[in-house]
């Protein structure tokens, strides 16, 4: 898991809502704890009836929702000390912070269209005279040798 995660928490309409936070707070490898957390904090950010909470498995995920930006900056402004001196007590003061809601920072439900992508369709053919254009490689000029030094 990262340092800082995107949550993804679904609702009874089935919306998706954005969360970031810290991710190696409660384990370094399992987001289980986290995503317990985010579930049982939901309601305070108006999320009625969670269904379901995962960490994204990238930030890109949550980037199109409302206040991802905002919530990237805020979270930014805190920075990870190093250290087992220093990390240790940082990271205790950020579970309790977790723990009653705070440090979840909410981006919104997501603005990202459904997946009803366009199929693909090539340009239009452009030529400028009433023949068809036809080439191949063997048609083309060979290049101009430049000359050695």
């Amino acid at each position: 898991m990262e340092d800082i995660v995107a949550v993804k928490v679904r609702d009874s309409i089935m919306s998706a809502h954005y969360f970031i936070t810290w991710g190696r707070i409660f384990d370094r490898v399992d987001p289980k704890s986290l995503e317990a957390v985010v579930a049982k904090q939901a309601s305070s950010f108006g999320i009625k009836n969670p269904r379901s909470v995962t960490v994204c498995d990238s930030l890109q995920e949550a980037s199109h929702a409302r206040y991802f930006h905002e919530a990237i900056f805020h979270i930014s402004q805190e920075k990870i000390p190093f250290g087992k001196s220093t990390y240790g007590p940082w990271c205790a003061k950020m579970k309790r912070s977790m723990l009653v809601g705070q440090q979840l920072f909410y981006c919104g439900i997501s603005k990202k269209l459904p997946n009803k992508i366009a199929p693909l369709e090539p340009p239009p053919v452009v030529s400028t005279s009433s023949a068809p254009v036809n080439r191949t490689l063997d048609s083309l000029p060979a290049p101009a040798s430049r000359g050695g030094r």
